[in-house]
């Protein structure tokens, strides 16, 4: 950064009719400028130290960042074992309810078969039982009938 020549600058303001402690309280103060500016701005020694810490702070991020990476890793190498295992009690369980399925299956099979059974001895019994009361009624009726057209013969022969 360039700096102001205060003795040519005092130089020229004499030069240009400005009285002498006018040109000297300008410059004190255009000096106290330029001084506070090169203060303010960052020397090598400035950006040294940012740098050193810009690659500190970087250093770490990548630490952190590379034992972050890490974990994950054992996270999803965690969450893979434990999906095998999910996996595998599943299937256990769908090969249980498989059994408990085809267990079922033969009970209700053998539930169907007994019912048949019940339901056909029940029809050959309802059957005979139908027959019975066919010939207890025949064994009514004949006789009845019998009897009734006797007895209309009877009347008939009254009647003539």
């Amino acid at each position: 950064m360039a700096t102001v020549d205060t003795l040519k600058a005092y130089e020229a303001l004499i030069g240009a009719d400005m009285p002498d402690r006018q040109a000297r309280a300008l410059l004190t103060i255009v000096q106290e400028l330029q001084e506070t500016r090169l203060a303010e701005v960052a020397g090598k020694g400035d950006l040294a130290e940012l740098k050193s810490a810009v690659n500190a702070d970087s250093l770490a991020l990548r630490e952190d960042f590379a034992a972050f990476k890490a974990e994950v890793r054992e996270d999803i190498a965690a969450l893979k074992v434990d999906l095998t295992a999910f996996k595998a009690e599943v299937r256990e369980d769908i090969a249980a309810l498989k059994v408990d399925l085809t267990v079922f299956k033969t009970e209700v099979k053998g539930d169907i078969a007994t019912l048949r059974s019940e339901m056909r001895e029940l029809e050959a019994r309802l059957e005979a039982r139908i027959d019975r009361v066919k010939f207890d009624l025949l064994k009514w009726f004949i006789p009845l009938i019998l009897g009734q057209a006797a007895f209309i013969v009877a009347l008939l022969r009254l009647l003539h």
